[in-house]
């Protein structure tokens, strides 16, 4: 495995790696000056030995023996790893920056110190925050403390030039959870309920807040579900109903089409988000068992497939050929992260190369050719306490590149490239 590590920090605690790799050749950061080899590099362009073309004799000096010569690699580009321009947006620990994918520059675009000036978030504990999809939007999703140590999540959308923002509010004191964004960055979706449980056969309701200028923070109820998904057009978005109906409520029209899934297991329980294919034509359902429902979008014509632990998410490749999987069994305390071949059923484990005990998916490169997912460290001798790190994983070559780690408390979410100039 081709494991390339680089870190992230903090400017003060950047000045503090440099200072100490500048003191000792045992540092495991890589130098951020040293530039990654262009893949041209490894095929050296033959030395020319033959003596200059004779004039045309009958002693005219024979040929050397005939060694194939490799095929020369194509001209490298300087394309960077996973394609695009290079750079992404990340929210770390309350602030919006920009980096390169080899971590080498790091930019604040919006401070800790802008987001309480303008949103009022001094006294939150924690928060769950993602960039849009297009990088000129996020939502933030904040547990602020009310009473008795118990906390009420404070939850809004706004632009990322703080020029807008939104607060949402549907219940007292809420909890809000399964928060996604539309492909299309148009909208947000996201289940709220006030209990501490719930159930499956009695789920909580879900809305939509829309995301658009001239509609930006308005809310939409959608009905009843435990979790939902995006259609791959950002068109609608897809819920079941215990036991196997499936609900595809439209955002423009907000009109609310049923599909009845026969071959869906009646006893069971849905437990997370599904995922329809890039192309809209297959869709993957969990249930709380580990049963995958996989089939064409009509839900006619399904397969089951049956693996370990409770699916926590499901994305697609963007070949609509392969199902990435993560999963979590409560009795054997085993996470499970697998790359699933939707025609053949074969099951790749992926492998970041640490112990960990989570993932979270948060997508492609741009290229198409790399998983990105964020992994917990397990504390150990290497780390004393958990921490998180960013990854670009080829899974076709077994290829990881690493790109910061940072420590949980840090709240560090998803990158999102940013958009050719």
């Amino acid at each position: 495995m081709n494991h390339k590590k680089l870190a992230l920090l903090s400017p003060f605690i950047l000045v503090s790696v440099i200072f100490l790799a500048a003191c000792t050749s045992a540092t495991r950061l890589t130098p951020t000056s040293t530039p990654l080899p262009p893949t041209s590099s490894s095929t050296p362009t033959p030395t020319d030995t033959h003596t200059p073309s004779p004039t045309p004799t009958l002693t005219q000096t024979p040929l050397p023996t005939e060694t194939p010569s490799p095929t020369p690699s194509p001209t490298s580009t300087g394309t960077p790893i996973g394609g695009g321009n290079g750079r992404f947006m990340i929210w770390w620990d309350f602030n919006i920056y920009s980096m390169d994918v080899n971590g080498n520059t790091l930019e604040t675009i919006v401070s800790r110190a802008q987001i309480d000036e303008a949103l009022g978030f001094g006294s939150a504990r924690f928060a769950n925050a993602q960039i849009s999809p297009d990088g000129k939007k996020f939502f933030l999703n904040a547990c602020i403390v009310i009473e008795n140590d118990e906390c009420s999540n404070r939850f809004l959308v706004a632009t990322t030039d703080l020029g807008n923002f939104s607060d949402i509010q549907v219940t007292s004191p809420q909890i809000i959870f399964h928060i996604s964004w539309a492909p299309d960055s148009s909208a947000i979706a996201f289940v709220s309920y006030k209990a501490n449980l719930h159930d499956a056969r009695y789920p909580p309701p879900s809305f939509l807040v829309s995301a658009n200028e001239e509609n930006f923070g308005k809310i939409t109820r959608v009905g009843n579900s435990s979790s939902l998904f995006w259609s791959f057009d950002s068109q609608a978005v897809i819920y079941l109903e215990f036991p196997n109906i499936l609900h595809v409520f439209d955002k423009t029209y907000f009109a609310d089409s049923t599909i009845q899934c026969f071959e869906c297991p009646n006893e069971k329980y849905y437990y997370g988000p599904g995922s329809q294919s890039p192309d809209g034509s297959q869709i993957a359902i969990p249930y709380a068992d580990g049963t995958i429902v996989i089939g064409p979008s009509s839900l006619h014509d399904t397969k089951q497939l049956i693996r370990p632990g409770n699916t926590h998410e499901l994305l697609w490749s963007p070949n609509n050929q392969n199902l990435i999987r993560t999963a979590f069994d409560s009795d054997s305390r085993v996470f499970t992260f697998e790359n699933i071949n939707v025609e053949t059923g074969a099951i790749q484990k992926i492998d970041p190369g640490i112990n960990f005990s989570s993932i979270e998916i948060c997508g492609w490169t741009p290229d198409g050719k790399r998983l990105v997912y964020v992994a917990t460290h397990i504390p150990g001798a290497d780390i004393s306490s958990t921490k998180n790190t960013l990854f670009l994983h080829d899974l076709t070559e077994n290829d990881v590149h690493e790109i910061n780690s940072y420590f949980a408390n840090d709240y560090a979410r998803c990158p999102v490239w940013l958009p050719d100039d």
